[in-house]
C-alpha cells in the first residue's frame, strides 16, 4: 500500500488525474523496447468561439502506423490561451494476435514521473502537462480520442486510430523475376512465371534475407498466383417475373386434329312447312283407274309390265298426266 501511494502522489505532481476509474497508476513501468517512434505536435484552439478545434495538423491522420512496442508522442499546444489540461481515451481495441489493448502512457517533467494506462472502453486520463509518450504493447488497432479539457469549457474530441504491425513489418520492394543470384532482403517482391503462363507473386518474409528459390522453403510468401476461372456458384433464387410482353404474331395453321366420336340422334324437330310440289311440265304416271289430280292434263296411256314380289310377270293399265 504504501508503494502505492507514492505512485499516486508522483503520479499527481507530474499532472495525472485519474478519469473516474479508468486510469490506473502503476508502481514501476513496464521495460517498453519502442521499435518505432512517431511523434506529433497538435495545436488547439482555446478561442471561445471555437474552443477546441484542432488547427495543426488537420486533418490529424486517420491511422499512426507501428510496430510492436512501438511508441506515440504527443505534444499539445494552444492558441491564444496557455494549455489547461489535455484528456485521452482509448475507445476500443481489436486485436491482431490476442492481447489486453491496454496502452502505458508516460508523462515526466523535471521534479517527478508518472505512467498511467489507458484501457480500452473505460474512461480515459486527463494530464495538465502538455507532451507523453504512449507504448503500444500488443499487434492490432486502437481507437483513442484527444481533447482539452478545462474548466468551464470541453473541446470537441479529435479521434485517430493506431495500427500496431509485427516487429519486422516495413516498406515493401518490387525487384522484378526472381533471380538466383541475388540474396533478397526482407518484404521484397518478385514474380515467378511468364507472360503466357501466368505470373506468381512472392514476399520475402526471412527477416535475414535469402538466396532461396520461391516454393521451394518458408522463405517466401504466395501473394498471387495467374487468374483462373472457379468453379461455378449454386444458382441464385427465382428474380421477380418480368412484366408482360407484347402481343405476337399469328402462329402456323395448325394440323387438323382426329375426329371427334359420333354424337346421339337429337330430337325430332318440328313439322315443315308444305312443299312446292311438281314443277309445271312434270310428268305423273297413274294407274289407269285412278282419277286424275286437279291441275294435271293427260296426254297418253300404256300397259307397264313388270315382276312382282313372288317373281310372275305382271301387267298395269297406266295414264300419263302432264302438269298445268
Amino acid at each position: 500500500m504504501q508503494t502505492q501511494t507514492r505512485t499516486w502522489g508522483a503520479a499527481r505532481r507530474a499532472g495525472l488525474v485519474p478519469g473516474l476509474a479508468a486510469a490506473v497508476l502503476l508502481a514501476s513501468a513496464p521495460a517498453a523496447r519502442a521499435q518505432t517512434s512517431v511523434a506529433y505536435r497538435l495545436t488547439f484552439s482555446t478561442d471561445n468561439s471555437n474552443y477546441g478545434e484542432l488547427y495543426t495538423p488537420n486533418p490529424f491522420p486517420p491511422y499512426v502506423t507501428l510496430t510492436q512496442n512501438g511508441q506515440l508522442r504527443l505534444v499539445v499546444d494552444t492558441t491564444p490561451d496557455p494549455l489547461q489540461g489535455v484528456f485521452l481515451t482509448l475507445d476500443s481495441f481489436q486485436p491482431a494476435f490476442g492481447g489486453s489493448g491496454n496502452v502505458f502512457v508516460d508523462v515526466a517533467d523535471q521534479y517527478s514521473a508518472g505512467l498511467a494506462l489507458l484501457i480500452p472502453a473505460v474512461p480515459g486520463i486527463s494530464t495538465i502537462y502538455h507532451a507523453f509518450n504512449m507504448t503500444f504493447t500488443d499487434m492490432g488497432t486502437y481507437t483513442l480520442r484527444i481533447r482539452l479539457d478545462s474548466e468551464g469549457h470541453t473541446g470537441a474530441p479529435v479521434t485517430f486510430r493506431v495500427a500496431v504491425m509485427p516487429a519486422g513489418a516495413g516498406a515493401t520492394s518490387f525487384a522484378g523475376a526472381w533471380d538466383p543470384s541475388i540474396v533478397y532482403p526482407p518484404n521484397t517482391i518478385v514474380t515467378t512465371g511468364g507472360v503466357f503462363s501466368g505470373f506468381d507473386w512472392w514476399l520475402e518474409v526471412n527477416s535475414s534475407g535469402t538466396q532461396s528459390q520461391p516454393g521451394t522453403g518458408f522463405d517466401w510468401y504466395h501473394i498471387s498466383g495467374p487468374s483462373s476461372e472457379g468453379p461455378a456458384g449454386p444458382a441464385g433464387p427465382a428474380g421477380p417475373a418480368g412484366p408482360a410482353g407484347e402481343q405476337g404474331p399469328a402462329g402456323p395453321q395448325g394440323v387438323a386434329g382426329p375426329a371427334g366420336l359420333q354424337g346421339s340422334v337429337g330430337p325430332i324437330g318440328p313439322q315443315g312447312p308444305a312443299g312446292a310440289g311438281l314443277m309445271t311440265g312434270s310428268i305423273l304416271t297413274l294407274p289407269a283407274a285412278q282419277a286424275a289430280p286437279a291441275g294435271f292434263t293427260l296426254i297418253g296411256s300404256s300397259t307397264l309390265v313388270y315382276l312382282d314380289g313372288a317373281n310372275h310377270l305382271r301387267t298395269l293399265a297406266v295414264k300419263y298426266y302432264q302438269k298445268s
